[in-house]
């Protein structure tokens, strides 16, 4: 009776392992991702969506030519703005519905209206324009102006004119635009801000004597605008806060959260942690003549120095996205037995414990861009 009874304990014991390794959570899926990107084989410039669990892929739709300016996606990834120039004056702009690959040409005027970003809220869409002008000595030269309209362009509104308009963003909370311009007489780039609205005139934000400005990305509403500059001992990070960079005064003051060697180059991305305390940029430095790009972990409080996380002479690493505890980036190659450039989606631990692990690769399709994250 006890052998029986033993074994029948035995056995009740599997049976508990067995039912506790059945009830556990299965590990999180990984997510779906909207991309842009090449086609390899010069068949066009794809929108492709990405099943990272399984490494598959669903080509969304595929254009001639190359996009103007990175795609837009409105709010909750529905719908996306494609737009390509066909010739020297010709424009086209694409909504896509993500849902059925529905490709809508949206008309943007003989004098086309470009780059459009999206606001927050999906109910505006930032434009430039460029037309030509008379000078007062009857010449005539080129003039940017950031024009906003409604979402199918049946209103809008000329905001501000400048000789050139660079790289528009949308505010977190979509009440203001940040954006930077150029002339003859400052060719380096100055920061500027504009309410949605309009009415008044733009604030100049960053001064060119506290830097050079080379790059700016949102990180959220109450934590502010990362900025990259020049200064005269290196390549500087800068966190300046909303009020000060979408508020009147004067521009904005602010102290290095770290710094990098002045022969680097930086890539921003929206690589940002869950608390915003974190992000992840792209360092670009020469070793032995030959670039090198690496992904580094920036402290946005500066309480720690910056941590190294790729160390990969052999990738590019380019747009990148901060999930959980992993940081997923594309990271670009030279393939030599076709000697072509390439790319592949990959995974790392932001600890930078392990080496990175490429999710999806394809013969036909480089991926370039992260458009949206579907969890």
């Amino acid at each position: 009776m006890m052998r029986y009874l033993v074994i029948l304990l035995l056995l009740l014991s599997s049976l508990g392992v067995v039912m506790s390794s059945v009830a556990q959570d299965p590990p999180d899926p990984r997510p779906h991702v909207l991309v842009s990107g090449v086609d390899v084989n010069g068949q066009g410039f794809p929108l492709v969506m990405i099943d990272l669990d399984s490494g598959t892929s669903y080509t969304l739709a595929t254009f001639a030519n190359r996009p103007v300016c990175p795609p837009s996606t409105f709010p909750g990834g529905e719908r996306i703005l494609y737009q390509s120039i066909a010739g020297i004056q010709q424009a086209y702009a694409y909504q896509v519905e993500i849902a059925t690959s529905e490709r809508l040409l949206i008309p943007v005027g003989e004098n086309p209206l470009t780059c459009p970003i999206i606001a927050p809220d999906g109910g505006s869409i930032a434009w430039l324009r460029t037309d030509l002008v008379s000078t007062e000595d009857e010449r005539t030269m080129k003039q940017t102006t950031l024009v906003l309209t409604d979402p199918v362009l049946e209103t809008s509104l000329d905001l501000v004119s400048h000789t050139a308009i660079y790289d528009v963003e949308w505010s977190p909370g979509g009440g203001a635009l940040v954006y930077y311009v150029t002339d003859a007489s400052m060719p380096f780039p100055q920061l500027y801000s504009l309410p949605r609205e309009g009415g008044v005139l733009p604030r100049l934000a960053w001064a060119l004597g506290q830097g050079i400005l080379a790059d700016y990305r949102w990180v959220s509403s109450d934590k502010g605008l990362l900025i990259a500059y020049y200064m005269e001992n290196g390549l500087a990070l800068a966190l300046l806060p909303t009020a000060c960079v979408i508020g009147p005064g004067d521009p904005c003051q602010s102290e290095p959260l770290a710094v990098f060697p002045s022969t680097s180059s930086i890539e921003l991305w929206s690589a940002i942690d869950a608390e915003a305390e974190h992000t992840i940029v792209s360092i670009q430095d020469l070793v032995d003549e030959v670039p090198q790009t690496d992904l580094w972990m920036v402290d946005l409080t500066g309480a720690i120095d910056p941590q190294q996380l790729t160390f990969s002479p052999n990738l590019i690493e380019n747009d990148a996205r901060w999930m959980g505890d992993e940081v997923y980036f594309i990271g670009s190659y030279f393939d030599q037995p076709t000697q072509t450039f390439s790319s592949a989606i990959y995974v790392m631990p932001v600890d930078g414990t392990s080496e990175p692990q490429a999710l999806f690769s394809s013969a036909v399709f480089s991926p370039s861009l992260f458009l949206w994250w579907y969890e």
